[in-house]
């Protein structure tokens, strides 16, 4: 029983889940099935793109934020080779990947000064609540996962889910990227944003960085 709860201590959701169990309840109230409507793709993605403005809204760096995430998504998903319909999921996963910032407070998310170590688990949470809102929204099926895990990394150390390799999706790694990317791009309270080749220097590994040069070309 130790070692159980050992490993699934080492998630982050295993504590939010403890402390939001609250939420859960909040969101089954909310939903009403008298409000079920078909939604297109075309929908969907309008549907996506009002959710995004209203969140980033909350905040003068990120007010654009997702819409350029989704650009940027879209283009390396193209450079994939995903289908068409694939692209336009891929690009509705991007504007609401940072849903759950809704549960976050703007002082936080527009801090200028380094974060305390509180702080950012505070502001890691949102990716799990982008989970917990976008699991209560019938039909957007793998949308949800890849809007989820787009902090989650190879070697367990992501979240909120702290997947391993062979656990995280290509689509999870497109989202990432182009998140990444548009965040090193925008000004933010802290920092300038960067140019292309700024952003290529702070790539680690020669496979990510040329990754990112195909990207700039096809953007």
């Amino acid at each position: 029983m130790v070692d159980c709860f050992s490993e699934v201590a080492q998630k982050d959701s295993f504590w939010l889940d403890i402390e939001n169990l609250d939420m859960e309840e909040v969101l089954e109230k909310g939903i009403s099935k008298g409000y079920e409507v078909e939604m297109t793709l075309d929908k969907m993605e309008a549907f996506a793109f009002t959710l995004s403005k209203m969140i980033n809204s909350r905040s003068q760096f990120a007010l654009s934020h997702s819409y350029a995430v989704s650009r940027m998504s879209y283009a390396i998903s193209e450079l994939m080779g995903y289908t068409w319909e694939k692209c336009r999921k891929m690009r509705i996963a991007d504007l609401l990947h940072d849903m759950g910032k809704i549960a976050i407070p703007t002082e936080l998310i527009e801090k200028k000064g380094e974060l305390l170590l509180s702080e950012r688990a505070d502001l890691r949470a949102h990716a799990y609540f982008t989970s917990l809102i976008l699991h209560h929204i019938e039909g957007l099926g793998e949308i949800v996962e890849w809007a989820s895990g787009h902090h989650e990394n190879h070697d367990g150390s992501g979240y909120p889910m702290n997947l391993e390799d062979g656990k995280i999706t290509q689509e999870m790694d497109v989202i990432a990227y182009a998140d990444i990317y548009t965040a090193f791009s925008e000004n933010r309270p802290y920092r300038d944003g960067l140019k292309a080749d700024e952003i290529s220097n702070h790539c680690r590994t020669k496979s990510t960085l040329s990754f990112f040069v195909a990207i700039t070309k096809h953007a």
